[in-house]
């Protein structure tokens, strides 16, 4: 399994397992994490130009949140208080 596939792995293993089983977090909220997640990936394709197959946890860092977050804020005309709910 290469590391692409180990990231949506996890990924999917965070949003059907662990939230609902281990947090008893409501389908709602996972709903919501998973809307964000698929926000994330539309800004890496779309404004970072990264393939699907390039996503990993090594391309994460600080810097690339506060874009991403940026990038919600300016696009998704987002609040700062809708990006830090929960």
């Amino acid at each position: 399994m290469n590391e692409n596939e180990k990231f949506f792995l996890c990924i999917k293993n965070w949003l059907t397992v662990f939230l609902p089983k281990q947090r008893c977090l409501s389908p709602n909220t996972i709903k919501a994490y998973k809307m964000t997640l698929n926000l994330l990936i539309e800004f890496l394709r779309t404004e970072k130009e990264l393939p699907l197959k390039k996503i990993t946890f090594q391309i994460f860092t600080h810097e690339l949140i506060i874009e991403f977050l940026g990038w919600l804020s300016e696009s998704r005309k987002s609040s700062v208080s809708t990006q830090t709910a929960d």
